[in-house]
């Protein structure tokens, strides 16, 4: 009786795992998969505390355009699966170019990922980290062509910066294939901070430059630090 009885909870057990397979969340998740962090938002005088991937999850696809659609089923497969496919698949088909970027994650009435845009670019950020190889290309064309927004494009420099200081070979060699426009683009797109003379990342960026002996980079992104100090002083 009990061995029948077994069977019965093992086949009982099978047949749920199949109907409501479990979802397994990035803060219990194994270390390659991307962070969960919580979120507070308040609205309409209460506090929700939900994670990124929920807050992924709450997106309306039927609202979206072809492109931010299939970001989004990306960016929950990254979540869902935490495995190589997912990652290469959501690099392969992040936007490549600045303007389709702003498209995504930059409409300026909020809609297509703009409310997900920092949980998409941490998704990127983090699979920049394992994959620095593949990711690179995509990082240097972006910033190639970027302008500095809050939001999104914010988003995109803090990446960016914390890559290039991380991966500095790999990124300066990339750099170094671009046209001199495009090489400046990058040093002022990076370069456009507030908090500019006490920015510690992108003196990072000099010293590592300075000591690579890349003199001709390293007065690119010299210029562009000097410039943005000189338009903030203009500015106030």
């Amino acid at each position: 009786m009990q061995k029948y009885f077994s069977t019965i909870v093992y086949l009982v057990t099978v047949l749920l795992l199949n109907i409501c397979p479990p979802v397994i969340y990035a803060e219990s998740a194994p270390k390659n998969c991307p962070p969960n962090h919580v979120i507070h938002g308040t609205a309409n005088n209460f506090t929700e505390t939900f994670t990124q991937y929920e807050e992924i999850k709450k997106i309306d696809i039927m609202q979206l355009s072809p492109a931010a659609k299939q970001q989004l089923l990306n960016i929950i497969a990254v979540y869902d699966y935490c495995d190589e496919k997912s990652k290469v698949k959501f690099i392969k088909e992040f936007p490549n170019t600045f303007q389709k970027f702003l498209d995504i994650f930059q409409q300026k009435n909020f809609s297509q990922l703009y409310l997900v845009s920092g949980t998409c670019i941490d998704v990127l950020e983090f699979i920049a980290n394992e994959y620095p190889e593949r990711c690179v290309d995509l990082l240097v064309s972006l910033s190639s062509e970027a302008k500095y927004e809050a939001d999104a494009p914010g988003a995109l420099q803090y990446t960016f910066t914390n890559f290039f200081i991380k991966n500095p070979d790999l990124t300066i060699s990339k750099i170094k294939q671009l046209s001199l426009s495009k090489q400046k683009n990058i040093a002022s797109f990076l370069a456009d901070v507030e908090t500019i003379k006490t920015y510690s990342e992108y003196q990072n960026i000099l010293d590592i430059l300075k000591n690579r002996n890349e003199i001709k980079l390293y007065k690119i992104f010299a210029e562009a630090k000097k410039k943005q100090i000189s338009d903030l002083e203009c500015n106030h």
